[in-house]
């Protein structure tokens, strides 16, 4: 019995937070639409994303980022009602599914969780209070919606939060008519916001690369070394990474051969792999092992800025 119940911990908890993982949250859900298109009832959806997270790593250090992720798993689990269901995306994303629950309840259930996180600290360090705030998009499914577009929509939502100054709850706009007018109006949207995800211990060659885009229609993840790579390359969606080839804990080659070992590589997933100089053998392995651009570092900013138009279609 001891054996089964840690086997299900690690499958299906997040070993931080102790939350549900992605894993487990993409089966769920597959089984209250299954529930909900047998006996009708609204379901609605939250994507939550704590804002300037990365500010509280890179000032106070990844222990107390790890405490503020806990602390987020707590102060949910504690007041989200029994029926619904909350888990850890990656990161600092995390998901909310309610079912029985309207647009219009679920935007009053986060507006009141973001009301209450905003009152104490989220976690203490060394007699130290940290306080968090997050933004949050949520939208209703309906009959004809897949849950990929279900899940983007929401994500549009967030970012709609995000872009109208973080600390707030946003609404989908997606429109409820005709099925193929919704799934144009998803193509579209998708066409507009990629994530890139540049993975260098380099902190320099980060900011220069996200100030070099900044006007693009991005959104930025960055991993100091490869094994976070690794992890954000393997679950969460990813439309480009930008890898260096040296890294601590897991240099490029590496997180390339275990993605393929481990067949956890998205097949949406291009690859531009970086290197300090031209080596013929590690050009030829990292293109074998599917990166689909090998640069040569320094780098010309004009050749990066066409390889990513090219490789996310932005041409």
């Amino acid at each position: 019995m001891r054996r089964t119940m840690d086997f299900e911990f690690m499958a299906f908890r997040d070993p931080l937070t102790g939350l549900y993982n992605r894993r487990f949250f993409y089966q769920h859900i597959e089984v209250e639409l299954n529930r909900v298109m047998r006996y009708p009832s609204p379901i609605s959806l939250a994507l939550i994303d704590i804002d300037k997270f990365k500010e509280v790593n890179d000032t106070y250090g990844h222990h107390v980022g790890d405490l503020v992720l806990q602390g987020i798993g707590v102060f949910l689990q504690e007041r989200l009602r029994k029926t619904d269901m909350v888990a850890r995306l990656g990161g600092e994303e995390f998901v909310l599914l309610m079912p029985n629950t309207t647009e219009a309840e679920a935007t009053h259930l986060l507006t009141s969780l973001l009301s209450g996180i905003r009152q104490k600290p989220i976690a203490r360090y060394e007699g130290q209070e940290h306080f968090i705030t997050f933004s949050a998009g949520i939208t209703e499914w309906y009959p004809g919606l897949s849950v990929l577009d279900w899940t983007r929509h929401a994500d549009y939502a967030m970012y709609k939060a995000k872009r109208n100054g973080r600390n707030r709850v946003a609404k989908s706009t997606a429109n409820k008519g005709d099925y193929g007018q919704r799934a144009s109006l998803s193509s579209s949207h998708h066409h507009e916001y990629k994530r890139v995800l540049i993975a260098d211990d380099s902190k320099a060659i980060r900011v220069i690369l996200m100030d070099k885009f900044k006007h693009w229609p991005l959104r930025f993840i960055e991993a100091e070394d490869g094994e976070e790579a690794y992890r954000i390359l393997a679950g969460e969606p990813v439309d480009l990474c930008i890898l260096d080839s040296i890294m601590p804990r897991l240099d490029g080659i590496g997180v390339l051969q275990r993605l393929q070992q481990e067949g956890t590589r998205s097949p949406n997933t291009r690859i531009i792999m970086l290197s300090g100089q031209e080596r013929e053998e590690e050009s030829r392995k990292g293109l074998e092992l599917e990166a689909d651009v090998y640069m040569v570092k320094p780098f010309s900013m004009l050749e990066m800025e066409m390889k990513v138009s090219e490789l996310l279609g932005l041409a």
